[in-house]
């Protein structure tokens, strides 16, 4: 059994998967979860807010370390917590 804790990062959302459901893939086409298409388009949109936030779990933990361990330049944490925002942060 792995030592991994959760699913690797780098998931996908599966553009034009049908008309009736929104998919996520994971690396190497890994089926991670399958959401009901609505008519309003918040499922699609929440799908997509998922694929952001779990790409940028890494990002997110190393930002936190860094400020919990407070060893580093506060900038540079700054700056940490900065990109990780804007990775996982929703674009309009």
């Amino acid at each position: 059994m792995s030592d991994e804790k959760h699913t690797p990062v780098n998931w996908e959302y599966q553009e034009n998967a049908d008309k009736y459901t929104h998919i996520i893939r994971g690396p190497n086409n890994e089926f991670i979860l399958q959401l009901p298409q609505d008519s309003s388009g918040k499922t699609e949109a929440r799908a997509r807010l998922i694929v952001k936030c779990v790409n940028a779990h890494d990002d997110l933990l190393a930002a936190c370390k860094a400020l919990a361990e407070s060893n580093e330049d506060l900038g540079i944490v700054i700056d940490k917590a900065k990109a990780a925002i804007e990775k996982a942060e929703p674009k309009e």
